[in-house]
């Protein structure tokens, strides 16, 4: 049983908080290099403003890091862990190959850390306490948010193409899709923050991605 209990939950929350902690390390190192957004202008970077909320994001990994070390009864799933801290680790690869840089490589890495955070958080099974709520809400949200920076790091990567304003408003339909099919509402949340900092189609985005909200956690409740 207590074997059983290390693998679950200390292992993988020891795992995920090395994957944080290697993220942080990579941000203390080098940064997020300016050249990585001045040398093309991209008219689907949101507002400077959005990118604050990486702040909750790294408390609510960290939280979820603690809670499956410390919480016995915490419903963690180990792979899910396993996932989300390999995906913190393609982040911080993100952060190196941005700084050097090199756009396509930065690119693979974040669009790789986004697919591990959006599978993590999708084989995580449906939440009965508040605690799992909340720690389910750290790979959900990383996911959301990782797949919209992709996008933007590939608008980077592939200089010919200039990547449409509307593209980020057409990232959160087919995500919040997946969301309302999959059951899980908590993808949202990352996508109703991008919807308020949105350069361009911002009043549409904030709608759009509203009433879907409402129809994932809907069709969650029933």
């Amino acid at each position: 049983m207590e074997a059983s209990y290390l693998k679950n939950h200390q292992g993988g929350g020891i795992a995920l908080l090395i994957g944080l902690l290697v993220t942080f390390s990579a941000l203390g190192k080098w940064g997020v290099s300016a050249k990585f957004t001045s040398d093309k202008p991209s008219r689907i970077t949101p507002r400077n403003t959005a990118f604050g909320i990486w702040t909750p994001i790294f408390a609510l990994v960290f939280f979820k890091a603690l809670n499956s070390i410390l919480n016995k009864n915490a419903e963690e799933n180990f792979v899910s862990l396993l996932l989300l801290s390999t995906s913190f680790i393609f982040s911080a690869l993100w952060v190196y190959f941005a700084n050097i840089p090199n756009f396509s490589n930065a690119a693979l890495s974040i669009t790789t850390a986004a697919l591990l955070a959006f599978t993590s958080y999708y084989l995580e099974e449906k939440p009965s306490t508040t605690t799992t709520w909340i720690s389910q809400s750290a790979g959900a949200m990383t996911a959301s948010w990782l797949l919209l920076a992709s996008a933007i790091s590939w608008d980077y990567a592939i200089p010919r193409i200039n990547f449409p304003p509307i593209l980020p408003l057409v990232l959160i339909t087919i995500i919040s899709t997946i969301s309302i099919y999959s059951e899980k509402p908590l993808y949202m949340i990352s996508l109703l923050w991008a919807s308020l900092f949105l350069k361009e189609y911002n009043v549409l985005a904030i709608s759009i991605s509203s009433f879907l909200t409402f129809l994932s956690v809907y069709n969650y409740i029933l």
